[in-house]
């Protein structure tokens, strides 16, 4: 019973253990929830160079993974658009919209929901102009710093 409670009860956290939380977090990798094609896991790091490791959580990786695979179908369909065209022509010589296209929008609408879902569009970001750039990479700083102060029993 004595060895049970010795492990619940938290130690103080020490700069050395800081530091080592640090180097371990910034050697993390996230992994996308499924296995992904070849471009879709390059759209996935890209995703996820987006903000910083410890500011995802797991249901932020379904999202980005779904999202990845979503960009990799878009870019491809738009290969493929590239080459038959936006407008076909029936046997009857009757000119009809690709069904490519309009799937490839409807891609795109998805892409953008869950753009907003993780909360990367260039608006939630505040990325639009230079100073609204400034104040995102202190808001940023500011939110790890709190982050940091909760797990410090000093500063808690």
């Amino acid at each position: 019973m004595a060895r049970a409670q010795a492990k619940i009860r938290r130690e103080p956290d020490t700069s050395f253990d800081s530091q080592v939380e640090a180097m371990q977090a910034a050697q993390l990798v996230l992994l996308p929830t499924r296995k992904l094609e070849p471009r879709a896991e390059q759209i996935f790091e890209m995703i996820m160079s987006m903000r910083p490791v410890i500011m995802w959580e797991p249901f932020d990786l379904q999202l980005a993974t779904d999202l990845a695979e979503i960009n990799a179908r878009i870019e491809w369909t738009q290969e493929v658009l590239a080459v038959e065209g936006d407008v076909l022509t029936t046997r009857l010589g009757t000119p009809m919209i690709n069904p490519r296209a309009t799937h490839c929008g409807n891609l795109r609408r998805q892409a953008v929901t869950l753009v907003r879902a993780l909360g990367l569009s260039a608006g939630q970001r505040h990325l639009g102009d230079e100073p609204n750039r400034k104040l995102a990479a202190k808001q940023q700083e500011l939110q790890l710093a709190s982050w940091n102060a909760e797990d410090d029993p000093l500063l808690a």
